[in-house]
């Protein structure tokens, strides 16, 4: 009986660290396609001053959030977006604009490949 209520604790924890972890996943995409999408309004509005504002915030966050993001992900993804959001600044000028935005888009298409890789499912367990 002692190792049925231990298997359903390590259950109940392993259940819990999966869920902590698409939440955590689920709100950076949030908030990060949240600013992509204010950069690709400013710089379709010719503010570049804005979007290169707004890409800074980005890099910020991205910083603060790859560290935590690096026990669930694979390094290879968080490079790929590290790297993505690094050049976003320098292609805020109004002669790069057709850049920046496919930058901001391949931005969101990685940051939501990680969502959809690192989304809970039973059939992993199964």
């Amino acid at each position: 009986m002692k190792r049925l209520i231990i298997a359903i604790a390590l259950t109940v924890v392993a259940f819990l660290a999966c869920l902590g972890e698409n939440l955590l996943i689920n709100n950076y995409y949030n908030d990060i396609t949240k600013h992509i999408d204010k950069c690709k309004t400013a710089i379709s509005q010719g503010d570049f001053k804005k979007a290169g504002e707004e890409s800074e915030n980005i890099e910020k966050k991205w910083q603060k959030r790859e560290e935590k993001l690096t026990f669930f992900v694979s390094k290879k993804h968080i490079e790929d977006i590290s790297l993505a959001v690094s050049q976003l600044k320098e292609l805020a000028t109004d002669d790069s604009e057709d850049e920046f935005l496919a930058l901001c888009e391949q931005i969101e298409f990685l940051l939501n490949h990680i969502k959809n890789d690192e989304k809970f499912s039973f059939t992993g367990i199964l």
